[in-house]
């Protein structure tokens, strides 16, 4: 039997040929990469011995897209409880001021409105480590809405909804949790044009020693897929 394979594409596979020793079927298969998302079909047409053509065999293809997220500078940083404000660095612990520190991160969405996210992943790489940061418990890092513009002191009195808690001993961070991908579906189906998030530890404190004690993080990026 001859035999060809058609495409929704207008591609036409080459004649192919496959041999029966007497009545029954056989499996044929095609590769196909097509290059966008959309619906499509595929049929096969039989050549000979006598010439026939399949229904078709239909498929709806989603590609997903892959974005990269850089944190927008001025939105994204430190405060601490005496309300100084930094955007050198994403900071959370013990400053050597004795004064308790949380970092800010703000990723613009805006282009992402009307997308689904399939997927997101945190990754925040340390800059810095510094003193004993035994007593200040659990890194959490949560969600909240501090608006756009330059960061303010006043972020720091918005609560933030946890999202993720890591042992007092981490450096290096990836979290890709569903709670982080609904949280941020949930501020692009709101049409917000941010999604920001806290870093902060579970017992905010300070030893009175007037050395830091704590995390700061320079490389932060979002990888999400659409």
């Amino acid at each position: 039997m001859t035999y060809q394979w058609e495409r929704s594409d207008g591609g036409i596979d080459p004649p192919l040929g496959i041999t029966f020793a007497g009545a029954g079927s056989q499996t044929v298969r095609m590769l196909w990469h097509p290059s966008t998302s959309g619906f499509g079909w595929a049929r096969l047409r039989i050549l000979r011995p006598n010439v026939m053509t399949s229904n078709h065999a239909n498929f709806t293809l989603t590609c997903r897209r892959e974005v990269t997220l850089s944190v927008v500078g001025n939105e994204t940083g430190s405060i601490s409880t005496t309300d100084l404000v930094s955007n050198a660095i994403v900071g959370a612990g013990d400053g050597a001021l004795n004064a308790s520190i949380s970092g800010y991160v703000s990723f613009d969405i805006t282009a992402f409105a009307g997308r689904t996210v399939q997927s997101i992943t945190l990754t925040m790489n340390p800059a810095i480590e510094s003193g004993d940061r035994s007593f200040l418990g659990d890194l959490w890092i949560g969600t909240l809405d501090y608006d756009t513009g330059p960061l303010q002191a006043a972020a720091r009195l918005i609560p933030a909804v946890h999202l993720a808690t890591f042992p007092n001993r981490v450096t290096a961070i990836s979290y890709g949790g569903e709670n982080m991908r609904t949280a941020l579906q949930s501020r692009i189906d709101a049409r917000n044009p941010r999604f920001q998030l806290k870093m902060y530890w579970s017992r905010p404190s300070s030893d009175g020693d007037f050395v830091e004690d704590g995390l700061g993080y320079l490389d932060i990026y979002q990888a999400v897929s659409l």
